[in-house]
């Protein structure tokens, strides 16, 4: 990590970005590798996206709703949203969500 930000910092002193970005991304205390780790450190985070609670599958002992978006088990009830996701998307979990929304909602209007 502290190799890649400081590889960063390195393209930013260039002069064709110099001029363009106007936040400097150092701190006055950053001057050894251990600076920096601990710079890391404080201002890393996640883009963690809570999915896949309510997982989809054809079996009960595994997952909480089949294909059509039904709870097993139960009548009437359905779950469309990111928690049905098998597994966690590798990006951003805006798209797929709208689309298990347009087909959940096409699910119903077929099925009601």
């Amino acid at each position: 990590m502290v190799t890649g930000v400081r590889r960063v910092l390195q393209v930013y002193d260039t002069p064709t970005l110099k001029s363009r970005v106007k936040a400097d991304l150092r701190t006055a205390d950053c001057r050894t590798d251990e600076d920096y780790a601990q710079f890391c450190r404080n201002v890393a985070g996640t883009n963690y996206h809570p999915t896949s609670s309510c997982r989809m599958g054809p079996h009960a002992a595994d997952s909480v709703v089949d294909a059509r978006l039904r709870v097993h088990g139960l009548q009437g009830l359905r779950v469309i949203d990111s928690s049905i996701f098998p597994t966690i998307p590798g990006g951003n979990t805006t798209a797929p969500s709208y689309m298990v929304g347009e087909k959940g909602a096409a699910m119903l209007r077929e099925d009601w």
